[in-house]
């Protein structure tokens, strides 16, 4: 049975990308699949992981904003024993233009 783990604070600077990025490392590299989603438009874990948003071709915004992407379009693999669905800084745009309605979107998009 999947387990999902959410690191949520709306305070700044209190460890939540560290905490989310070492715990999703720490079970990857105990054979666990974890997939890390990235949802902050500063894209800290992203880059944490080695990825530079800038280069990809797809990010969690895509999710958002496309109707011709899909999640496994977006899923990379890094060298930590565990895949992201890396952001990118437009998320931000898109964060603000979103309603409350579409705040269930992500469980859609993620569940199998």
């Amino acid at each position: 049975m999947a387990q999902s783990y959410a690191v949520t604070l709306r305070k700044g600077g209190c460890g939540k990308t560290t905490t989310a990025v070492n715990l999703s490392a720490a079970l990857g590299l105990k054979g666990k699949s974890v997939l890390l989603v990235d949802l902050d438009p500063q894209a800290n874990a992203t880059l944490s992981v080695g990825i530079d948003p800038m280069s990809l071709k797809h990010s969690i915004n895509d999710l958002f904003t496309s109707i011709d992407v899909l999640p496994q379009d977006v899923v990379t693999k890094t060298g930590f024993g565990l895949d992201i669905i890396p952001s990118h800084p437009d998320l931000a745009k898109t964060e603000a233009g979103m309603q409350a309605t579409q705040i269930g979107l992500l469980k859609g998009i993620l569940e199998p």
